[in-house]
C-alpha cells in the first residue's frame, strides 16, 4: 500500500466528516445529535453505494441517522437531501468549469456539465417551491395522499410535513456563512484526496488524472449504476472508497460505545 494512497484516504475520511458535520447543522434547528451518529450513517450509505445504482445509499443514511434521532426518518430524510443537493450543485460548478476552460478533455465532461446543472437548477427550483409556496404544496400532497386508506394517507402525509418544514427551516435559519465554510472545507479535502489517489493509481498502473477520477466517481453515465456494477471498475477506486467508508465506520461504532459507556445503559451519566 503506497504512502500516496494512505493519505489519499485519510484525507477522503477527513472529508466525509467535515460532511456529516455540515449534516450536523441541518438537524441542530431542532435537536443535538452527536457527530458520530451521522458519520456511521454515511460511512453505511456509502458501502452500500458501492453495490447499489442511483444512490440509494442515502435511504439507509437517512434510516440509520433517523433511529437515533427525536424527529426521526422524515427529517433525516430532509437533512441528507439538502446536502445531496449542495452537493449536486457543487458538482455541477466543477463540471461547468472544466467544460469551459477545456471542452475536448474527454470523459463526458459536456453531458455531464448538463445533466449536473439541470439537475441544480430542478434542486433549487424545488427548495423555492418548498418554501414559499408550501401551502400549495400541502394541497397537492394532501390530493394526492387522499387515494389511499386512511392509516397509510395519514403516515404518507406527516412524512411530506415533516420534509416540507424541515426544508423550510434548513433554508431560512441555517447560518449561510458557516453551511459556505463547512462544503468549502469538504470539498478542498474531496478535491486533494482525488488528486493524490490519482497520483497513486498512475504510480501504480501508470494510467489516471484528477479528471479520471472525478468522473469515476460523478459522471452522468455512472449515476444508474454501484460502483461494483458499473461497466469499468478500478480496483484501487474501489479500495479506496471501501477503506475510507469501513474505517469512518468503525470508528464511528467506537465513538458511539464508549459515549454510550459514558452516559450509562439508561441514558443517563454513569454514577
Amino acid at each position: 500500500m503506497s504512502f500516496l494512497f494512505v493519505c489519499a484516504t485519510i484525507l477522503l475520511i477527513a472529508g466525509h466528516m467535515v460532511k456529516s458535520l455540515r449534516q450536523k447543522q441541518f438537524s441542530d434547528f431542532y435537536e443535538d445529535v452527536k457527530l458520530p451518529v451521522f458519520n456511521e450513517a454515511l460511512a453505511a450509505g456509502y458501502i452500500m453505494n458501492l453495490i447499489v445504482p442511483f444512490r440509494l445509499g442515502d435511504l439507509l443514511r437517512a434510516f440509520i441517522a433517523g433511529r437515533r434521532m427525536k424527529n426521526g426518518f422524515s427529517f433525516a430524510f430532509a437533512t441528507v437531501v439538502v446536502d445531496r443537493i449542495l452537493d449536486v450543485i457543487v458538482v455541477g460548478v466543477i463540471y461547468l468549469a472544466l467544460y469551459i476552460i477545456s471542452p475536448s478533455m474527454g470523459f463526458d465532461i459536456g453531458r455531464s456539465a448538463f445533466f449536473y446543472m439541470m439537475l441544480s437548477l430542478a434542486a433549487v427550483l424545488m427548495i423555492a417551491i418548498v418554501t414559499f409556496a408550501r401551502h400549495t404544496v400541502k394541497k397537492v400532497i394532501r390530493a394526492f395522499t387522499g387515494i389511499f386508506n386512511e392509516k397509510i394517507e395519514l403516515t404518507l402525509m406527516f412524512f411530506f410535513w415533516s420534509v416540507i418544514t424541515a426544508f423550510r427551516d434548513m433554508a431560512v435559519k441555517m447560518k449561510k456563512r458557516r453551511l459556505l465554510a463547512l462544503t468549502a472545507g469538504m470539498w478542498g479535502l474531496y478535491i486533494l484526496s482525488y488528486y493524490l489517489i490519482s497520483l497513486a493509481i498512475r504510480q501504480m498502473d501508470g494510467k489516471a488524472s484528477l479528471m479520471y477520477v472525478f468522473s469515476y466517481l460523478f459522471s452522468s453515465s455512472s449515476i444508474d449504476k454501484g460502483t461494483l456494477t458499473n461497466g469499468y471498475v478500478d480496483m484501487i477506486m474501489v479500495a479506496y472508497l471501501a477503506l475510507s467508508a469501513a474505517l469512518l465506520f468503525i470508528a464511528s461504532l467506537i465513538a458511539d460505545l464508549k459515549e454510550k459507556h459514558k452516559t450509562g445503559t439508561d441514558g443517563g451519566p454513569e454514577k
